[in-house]
């Protein structure tokens, strides 16, 4: 949410003073420009959300370049588009909050394709359709019943680009198919990762994120989803993998299994 409105913050600061550079018929560019700077801000943060959480500099830079291309390109085309279909029934309003919407669904595909998860790809998409739809009514509602141009605008971006970030988390959040949580004391105690993955790979460089025990391997075990099933499986044999207290070399996990390597212990949740 926070990262999504300071995205559309930098977008209003940069395009305030091009815009007064530009002739005032220069409509399609001012279009354009509005488009592709929002979505470009917005869903270059909001990728770049899971590998700034997790202090990952090349998730952060896939999920910058890959959200950012997004959605400047879903921002530009749906304010194009809708600036065209304008022209010719004078719907402005109306075609507008469709471009917005279109903003919004590509800034959530996008962060989808930067954690690099089909499922999320999905849920990015649909609370990214949200948000844009939600954000994109509120801009209009400022820009155009306000009528305070320099100032409506500014809130206007960044309450858009603030629906759009926190329908994508919530979407993520609420359609998430299973998940696991740090539950002992340490670095990154009580963070949740998301199961969504075919493999979602478990250790100090794997999705889920294990610091702070120098046993662990950068990828220690995984979890493979088979048909309806998400089954554990170590990959190294020191130190041991543990479910419920038990060694294991194969396990078909349960909803509240209690994962240990090392000094470290997940609870799964399905």
């Amino acid at each position: 949410m926070f990262l999504g409105a300071w995205g559309g913050f930098l977008a209003w600061l940069i395009l305030t003073p091009v815009r007064r550079l530009l002739p005032t018929d220069w409509t399609y560019v001012y279009v354009a420009l509005d488009g592709a700077l929002v979505g470009l801000w917005v869903g270059a943060l909001v990728g770049a959300l899971d590998g700034l959480a997790d202090r990952r500099f090349g998730r952060t830079l896939l999920g910058l370049v890959v959200g950012g291309l997004a959605g400047a390109s879903g921002g530009l085309l749906g304010l194009v588009i809708a600036q065209v279909v304008y022209e010719f029934l004078h719907y402005g309003d109306l075609w507008r909050w469709a471009g917005w919407t279109l903003f919004g669904l590509t800034v959530g595909l996008g962060q989808g394709l930067a954690a690099l998860s089909l499922r999320r790809v999905f849920t990015g998409g649909l609370g990214g359709l949200l948000g844009g739809l939600l954000g994109g009514g509120v801009f209009i509602l400022l820009v155009n019943v306000l009528t305070l141009s320099v100032t409506s605008r500014a809130v206007g971006f960044v309450v858009l680009g603030a629906c759009v970030g926190l329908l994508i988390g919530l979407a993520h959040a609420a359609l998430k198919p299973a998940w696991v949580k740090i539950v002992s004391s340490g670095p990154g105690e009580g963070k949740e990762f998301i199961v969504d993955k075919r493999v979602t790979t478990i250790g100090k460089d794997g999705d889920v994120l294990l610091a702070g025990d120098p046993g662990i391997a950068p990828h220690h075990a995984e979890i493979i989803r088979e048909g309806k099933q998400r089954v554990l499986r170590p990959l190294q044999p020191n130190p041991p993998v543990l479910v419920n207290g038990q060694p294991i070399t194969r396990h078909v996990l349960r909803d509240g299994d209690r994962i240990r390597i090392g000094q470290r212990e997940l609870l799964y949740r399905d």
